[in-house]
């Protein structure tokens, strides 16, 4: 695991620990995740993708459990770069679909995924639990 993903992942999920991104990176992979990253050339990572396979009842997916760019270079085509490649890996995975779930305030992330063909196709429902 390349040791700049992390930092900028943990923009995108600020209460997430170094030390925690680690342990779920780690579980994570075990469990068929995939981590893209984007680099300026000979420079630093600028956007990273994770996601994976996932056979459903609505068919093979590629699910997008995390996209995020450098605050710094956000709108400048690396978020597309990253869009485009995990279309390449969907269909190379025999995938139908591309689906991810997104903050109901994040409304920057919602324009970027209108404007590459993305469209709301259901509410995601959560609750957390505690342990017993």
């Amino acid at each position: 695991m390349r040791t700049e993903i992390g930092p900028l992942l943990r923009t995108l999920r600020p209460g997430l620990s170094e030390a925690a991104f680690m342990s779920f990176a780690s579980e994570a992979h075990r469990q068929g995740l995939v981590f893209t990253a984007a680099y300026v050339p000979d420079g630093p990572c600028v956007g990273v993708a994770t996601h994976r396979t996932l056979v459903t009842s609505r068919g093979r997916l590629l699910f997008v459990d995390d996209l995020v760019t450098d605050p710094g270079v956000r709108s400048g085509g690396v978020g597309s770069l990253l869009m485009e490649e995990l279309e390449a890996r969907a269909r190379r995975a025999g995938c139908t679909r591309i689906e991810l779930d997104s903050g109901v305030a994040n409304h920057g992330a919602h324009r970027f995924y209108h404007a590459h063909r993305m469209v709301i196709a259901a509410h995601h429902f959560g609750r957390d639990i505690s342990p017993e």
